[in-house]
Parts: C-alpha cells; sequence; structure tokens
C-alpha cells in the first residue's frame, strides 16, 4: 500500500472540510438554517445542522487523488471494477442528498427508509456484498447468493440509521465514525485493498475538518445529510475489493461498528416492547443514559471514544492470530456490550424510580 496516495489524499480532505465549514456556518446563520429544538435533544439556541455539506464535499475532495494518482495506482493493486466505484458514489451521493432535503423539509422517515433500500439495493447488484460468511467457532464460509444479498441490503440500511440515531450529542457520532473508519482504513492496508484504504481515508479527513467545529460546545451539527452519509460509506467500505470476499468481514464489520448497532437495537427492542413505531423517537439512546447518569460530554465522548478504539482494534488483532477461538473473543465482546447496555439502561430506570 503506497501512503503517498493515502496521506494527500486525508489532508486535502480534512483541509477542504475544515475551510468549508466556517462558511457554511456563517450562511447558515445568515439564513436561520438551525437544527430544531425539543425536549429529546440535548441542546438549545441556534445551531446550524448542514454540517454534513462539509464533510461530503471535503470526502469528494480526498477522492480526486483517484483521479491523478488511479492510472499509476491500477498498474501496482488489482483495480475494482469502474462501474462498483461510480454506483458507490452515486449512491451515496443520493444519499446525502436526501438527508440534505430531509435537513430542510423533515421528510416522512418511510420515504427516507425506501430511499436508503434503493441505494442498498443498486449497491448490492453492482456487485457490492458479503460473498462469504463464515461461521462462528468454525472453519464452515457459506456463500449463498440469496442470502448474502439479504444480509447485505439490511446490513447497508441498518448502519445507514444507526449512525444516523447516535447523533444526538456534541461530537459523539463524528467520533465514533471517525475511529470506525480508520480502523476500516488500516484494514484495508493490511489486505492490500488500496481503493477501500483512500474512501476511509478521505471520510476520516472529511470528518476531521467537521470535528474542529462539532467538538464540545459545538458549532454546527452534521445533520442527516451528514449522519446518513457517513452511516451508507461506512457500511458500504468492508464490502469494496478483497475485504468483502474474506468469511470474517461482517464480523470485523459488526465489531468495528458495535456501539451504534447496539444503540440501534436497544432502540427498536424499545420502541417494539412498547407498541411504537420503530422510527419514533425517545430519549433513552446510550448518549442519554450517560448523561442521565451525571457524565459530563466530554467524559462521555472519552468513555464511548476509548470504548470504539477497542472495537476498532480487536479485528485487526483477531485478524493478525487468524484463529477460530480468536473470532469467539469478539463474540464475547458483543455479548458484553449488550449487558453493559441493558445494565446502564437499568441503573437509570432504578434511579428514576427512587
Amino acid at each position: 500500500m503506497n501512503l503517498t496516495i493515502l496521506i494527500p489524499a486525508f489532508l486535502i480532505a480534512t483541509a477542504v472540510s475544515a475551510v468549508l465549514i466556517p462558511i457554511i456556518i456563517k450562511v447558515s446563520h445568515r439564513k436561520g438554517w438551525y437544527d430544531s429544538t425539543d425536549p429529546r435533544k440535548i441542546h438549545d439556541g441556534d445551531i446550524p445542522r448542514l454540517g454534513g455539506m462539509g464533510i461530503f464535499l471535503g470526502f469528494l475532495a480526498g477522492l480526486f487523488v483517484l483521479i491523478f494518482a488511479g492510472l499509476k495506482t491500477c498498474e501496482t493493486y488489482s483495480c475494482p471494477p469502474l462501474f462498483q466505484f461510480l454506483v458507490f458514489v452515486f449512491a451515496a451521493g443520493g444519499i446525502h442528498i436526501t438527508g440534505l432535503i430531509d435537513d430542510f423539509t423533515d421528510m416522512r422517515p418511510r420515504n427516507k427508509f425506501i430511499i436508503q433500500i434503493l441505494a442498498a439495493v443498486l449497491a448490492t447488484a453492482s456487485g457490492l456484498r458479503f460473498y462469504g460468511l463464515n461461521l462462528i467457532f468454525t472453519n464452515i464460509t457459506i456463500d449463498i447468493p440469496v442470502i448474502s444479498w439479504i444480509i447485505t441490503i439490511v446490513w447497508i440500511v441498518g448502519v445507514c440509521n444507526a449512525v444516523n440515531l447516535i447523533d444526538g450529542l456534541d461530537g459523539l457520532s463524528s467520533t465514533v465514525s471517525i475511529i470506525a473508519t480508520i480502523s476500516f482504513g488500516i484494514i484495508a492496508i493490511a489486505t492490500g485493498s488500496w481503493l477501500t484504504a483512500i474512501i476511509a481515508f478521505s471520510l476520516a479527513g472529511g470528518i476531521l475538518g467537521f470535528l474542529f467545529y462539532n467538538k464540545p460546545k459545538a458549532k454546527i451539527f452534521m445533520g442527516d445529510s451528514g449522519s446518513l452519509f457517513l452511516g451508507f460509506t461506512l457500511a458500504i467500505m468492508p464490502l469494496i475489493e478483497i475485504s468483502s470476499r474474506q468469511p470474517k468481514a461482517l464480523i470485523f464489520a459488526i465489531t468495528i461498528l458495535l456501539i451504534p448497532i447496539t444503540d440501534t437495537l436497544f432502540a427498536i427492542a424499545r420502541r417494539v416492547a412498547r407498541k411504537q413505531a420503530i422510527s419514533s423517537p425517545d430519549r433513552e439512546h446510550i448518549h442519554h443514559t450517560l448523561l442521565d447518569l451525571n457524565f459530563s460530554n466530554v467524559k462521555i465522548l472519552f468513555l464511548v471514544g476509548s470504548y470504539a478504539l477497542l472495537l476498532g482494534a480487536l479485528p485487526f488483532i483477531v485478524q493478525k492470530v487468524d484463529h477460530i477461538w480468536a473470532i469467539g473473543l469478539l463474540v464475547v465482546l458483543w455479548a458484553f456490550s449488550f449487558w453493559l447496555f441493558y445494565w446502564l439502561h437499568k441503573l437509570v430506570r432504578t434511579r428514576s424510580a427512587k
């Protein structure tokens, strides 16, 4: 893997995002484009919510490295079909625009969900899917196209919404996303997936430029244009090139994104149990829970970020060990994460009842 390609992609994306975000903030204040406030949300005051534009445009700027270095790189590394890459960029752009429209008009959840499914189907049809699925604690791999299609579509749509749901606290979604992105990038370098690595480091740069202004107290939020785009791109990264053909790709991807995935599964379980619509909002996500336990915004970022770092590092270590019982360690970590989320929610309910 040639780092002379990755470093410019990261730096260009960071610079473009960091330059654009102040402009977006200034225009948003002039136009009155602010995030709405309600009892469920934590912030008050007039905070713009169009930071996703800076992330997306920074990401695209980083990808321009592909145009200048693409031919030379393809002579050294295996290149995926151009069609797949174009489909990814088109679908990611569509998801970003959908989120941008929602930031201005509050689209119906059903309409957003339909667009996410269409983008997921388009990506899967282009060949971006999990090809081999490893059965945990065994060396058995299954590759049934119908099953892999279903799993891939559910994966893409699920991660889209998972990243969107944890975007409720200054710096939280961007911190979790940049750690996950770098984790995917490091694994891509290790496996020789140069395109995945460039996408990862371009995205990391776009997020970093935004994070300068999104850290507590945030001057801007990413909005749905950012969170849905981040979720879609994070879901696609393990599906590109060599990584998607590794039997453990799905297990590694789930581990890296375990925090938003677990938070989303708990949210779905809560709403089903209460006979509410799955899309109905509440104030019981992980960041709300930690706030109710009197953790500050900065402490929450440190705790969640540290756990995200652990989750991001383990797949790389397990890959190096390459033993079926090492995969079992990840599954144990999944179970621990579910227990931890359950215990934190129970602790809040117990304190509230006193």
